[in-house]
């Protein structure tokens, strides 16, 4: 069975250019979407995936061994594999042409043709080699919502492993069945499609946001009442020294003590 597993990795470009901290996770067949904000580091987990890139820390793992194909963003050169896919005129490999709109003449005129239509050549070429891991780095840019659909019903025939990069919602939402976020160095596991997903950890920031209000309203109303305790205390003390001066002024006995003490002291 197609899986990949991601154990305790950690990766960095420099010191100062920290992208995973211990981070960890296990897919089985199906599609994943791959999410986070800019340059939180999803064409490096890609890169780490593929093997592109080496782990500082921790294991990065597919099974079966050697069976995982990248699909960059880029996509500016006629490739081998893409001539192949091509030229083949097995039945399947001409039904999944079909269903992608591809016509083989296409090649002969590459750089005429649009990224939209190369990224449909590279991904079919990509799935006619029948991967058991498949990573795609943002597939239905420059797509009209034709082309897209066209793609997303083919990719939903994959039976492997897929991890898929994308901002279009509605693509992660019809494709994927659970959620990887990258988040300040740490990716979470979300068993669901973007939409619900994103729902989950929104609802879990408001409740952390709510929770740290909270504690910091109970920890002003605190400071609050050590003020105004205080506050009290050091009235009291002047009202008592007032009350201890007023009488001293007034009460014989207290004048009388007071020339005592003086007398004595002399």
């Amino acid at each position: 069975m197609p899986s990949v597993h991601f154990s305790n990795v950690s990766f960095a470009y420099s010191s100062a250019h920290r992208i995973l901290a211990d981070a960890s996770f296990d897919l089985g067949p199906g599609w994943a979407g791959l999410v986070g904000a800019n340059g939180a580091g999803k064409s490096t987990v890609l890169g780490l995936l593929s093997g592109d890139l080496a782990p500082d820390h921790g294991q990065v793992r597919s099974e079966p061994d050697g069976g995982v194909v990248l699909c960059e963003q880029r996509i500016d050169q006629l490739t081998p594999d893409i001539e192949a896919f091509a030229a083949d005129w097995d039945g399947e490999t001409s039904r999944l042409r079909s269903r992608l709109g591809l016509d083989p003449g296409d090649v002969d005129r590459w750089s005429t043709l649009s990224p939209g239509e190369r990224k449909r050549w590279q991904v079919g070429a990509a799935l006619a080699g029948d991967p058991e891991v498949l990573l795609l780095d943002e597939p239905t840019n420059h797509l009209d919502v034709e082309a897209r659909d066209l793609l997303v019903s083919v990719l939903e025939r994959f039976n492997g492993c897929g991890v898929v990069v994308s901002h279009d919602r509605s693509v992660l939402d019809r494709l994927t069945s659970k959620t990887l976020r990258i988040h300040s160095g740490r990716i979470s596991t979300w068993s669901a499609e973007y939409s619900t997903a994103s729902q989950a950890w929104e609802q879990e920031r408001a409740g952390l946001e709510a929770e740290r209000a909270k504690v910091k309203a109970e920890r002003t109303a605190v400071r609050r009442e050590l003020a105004a305790q205080r506050q009290a205390a050091a009235e009291k003390d002047a009202r008592r020294i007032k009350e201890r001066r007023t009488a001293g002024k007034h009460d014989p006995d207290t004048r009388g003590a007071a020339a005592t003490a003086k007398h004595a002291e002399g």
